[in-house]
């Protein structure tokens, strides 16, 4: 094992570390490019079971050698340092002096919500088949994008729309009433979501969001379920799965209080073929998780869709998930 300690380099201003366990320019080896695998630090297992099927990996990241763990040290083929993740040129100078050392990639994940679009612009700059381009993750990560896909899928939608002024708010405001949820039109679940319960509070609202592009929507009283699963190559589904936040997420965020929530040993028929519908339609392909959300109705138990992310669920989620239906989906989406 050659160990080469942190090296500064001037022109990318970068860290290099690097450990070369398996030998380079094995034929036929698939070669996957893992963003970030140390976070979260069960993501690790998605790289042990790569290399348990035979691929090569190889890494990058912005945590020193030392603090990515054991089993990472062990099953990368090399990793790559950066001083930051969120600067391109990093990444690039990082992706192609990887590329050609080793080879050229044939898969590149992350399982992370945040680095998605960075995927995807691997993927686009370097010419890598296998998952999203730039252009499908930026319009598949908006919400107003998705309501198009769930009209589509000819699933129920919350009353919303993007606005553009004030004007604009307080008229849909007056067609369905207060309270209303304003959140990011990009964005992650209940972050940046604002729950407003009058006309005072969506004008002191708007005057706080300066450009940034918001969505606003009728307020849904009811928990959250997930359809939550697995799709092949050609995007059908081989494992799926559910869980429930019985309490309002949006207001457990606002008050700093901990969030619970607990897996469905069986998946509702009406989910499995909703979530199906929405699987389809999104066009979910390529070996990739998708967790999808829905509001359960305090008023009626019917569905509405909320949103969807085209990544595994994120945390403990999966070991949930593996210890209530006796499999691994670690070693699932590695095969």
């Amino acid at each position: 094992r050659d160990l080469h300690y942190p090296l500064r380099r001037q022109r990318q201003m970068c860290i290099r570390d690097r450990v070369s366990t398996q030998s380079t320019g094995e034929m036929g080896k698939e070669l996957v490019l893992f963003l970030f695998p140390n976070f979260p630090p069960n993501w690790c297992l998605f790289v042990k079971h790569l290399v348990i099927k035979g691929a090569k990996v190889v890494a990058i990241g912005d945590a020193p050698w030392e603090f990515i763990g054991d089993d990472l040290r062990k099953d990368l083929a090399e990793y790559y340092r950066v001083w930051n993740g969120e600067d391109y040129s990093q990444i690039r100078d990082a992706v192609n002096f990887l590329q050609n050392k080793h080879g050229r990639f044939t898969r590149v994940s992350s399982h992370n919500e945040h680095w998605l679009r960075l995927e995807a612009r691997i993927r686009t700059e370097f010419g890598i088949s296998n998952g999203y381009t730039l252009s499908e993750i930026e319009n598949k990560q908006k919400k107003s994008y998705m309501k198009t896909l769930f009209l589509k899928a000819n699933v129920n939608i919350p009353r919303g729309k993007v606005f553009d002024s004030e004007e604009e708010l307080i008229e849909f405001a007056k067609e369905v009433g207060y309270p209303l949820c304003a959140k990011p039109n990009s964005g992650v679940g209940a972050y940046g979501a604002k729950k407003l319960k009058n006309e005072e509070q969506a004008l002191d609202f708007y005057k706080s969001i300066n450009d940034k592009e918001y969505i606003i929507e009728e307020f849904i009283e009811g928990s959250i379920v997930t359809f939550d699963g697995l799709v092949d190559a050609q995007g059908e589904i081989v494992w799926y799965g559910s869980f429930e936040v019985p309490k309002n997420i949006m207001e457990t965020m606002t008050a700093k209080d901990d969030l619970s929530y607990f897996i469905h040993r069986t998946v509702p028929t009406d989910l499995i073929e909703a979530g199906s519908k929405i699987v389809k339609e999104f066009e979910i392909r390529n070996v990739e998780f998708f967790h999808i959300e829905f509001f359960r109705k305090t008023s009626d138990n019917s569905l509405v869709a909320l949103e969807v992310n085209l990544r595994a669920p994120g945390g403990n989620t999966l070991d949930m998930y593996n210890f209530a239906h006796s499999i691994d989906l670690y070693s699932e989406w590695a095969s």
